[in-house]
């Protein structure tokens, strides 16, 4: 917004500036996605567990309308629902016994990945450097990789490959629903594709 901001007056000075004086609103505000830390917010949840999706705080089940489903459940009115796999959890209702075992913990694969680095990668390196002030620091990862490949910063990063395991991770859409009886695995093809995407 700044940077567009000062090719406008840049363009109005060079078109107007002896005839108008210049008044600029804005209606900018970041408050539209501002929430508390844990706040819920079901659209950044995946349908498995794990990734990049946030921890969120506990939720009360203060009623059977609105939070509970028709199937069998493992909450019940007054229950506070976690919303992250602790050490004594079952584990996603999805996956077999063994399966849950042995992806309980992260495992590490002695494989190696090649990634390209994210824009929060980029940026750090960028400022560590003292590359580019932390005010000309470019917002797109296209622009960061331009200005990376500047000062000669490698865009791609090796790093290990692991399993993700589910202790400590956040559950996902299909366990939430799960335990509020809102899903019955006995019939719906989603609980298919929840199986085919952790064992990938």
């Amino acid at each position: 917004m700044a940077v567009q901001f000062e090719d406008v007056v840049d363009c109005c000075v060079a078109l107007y500036g002896d005839v108008y004086d210049f008044l600029f609103l804005f209606d900018h505000s970041c408050g539209h996605d501002r929430k508390a830390a844990g706040a819920l917010d079901a659209k950044a949840l995946n349908v498995g567990y794990g990734g990049s999706q946030p921890h969120m705080s506990p939720s009360e089940i203060v009623a059977v309308h609105g939070f509970l489903g028709e199937h069998a459940r493992t909450l019940n009115v007054g229950n506070f629902q976690s919303f992250q796999f602790s050490d004594d959890n079952s584990g996603p209702f999805y996956l077999t016994e063994a399966d849950r075992a042995q992806k309980k913990e992260n495992t590490e694969t002695g494989r190696l990945l090649r990634r390209k680095k994210t824009k929060k990668e980029l940026s750090n390196e960028l400022l560590e450097g003292r590359h580019v002030d932390v005010r000309l620091i470019p917002s797109t990862l296209k622009g960061l990789q331009e200005k990376a490949t500047q000062f000669n910063i490698e865009l791609e990063i090796e790093v290990e490959l692991i399993e993700e395991g589910w202790v400590g991770k956040p559950k996902g859409l299909g366990q939430i629903a799960w335990e509020r009886g809102l899903l019955d695995p006995a019939v719906t093809l989603v609980s298919t594709r929840f199986r085919e995407e952790q064992l990938q």
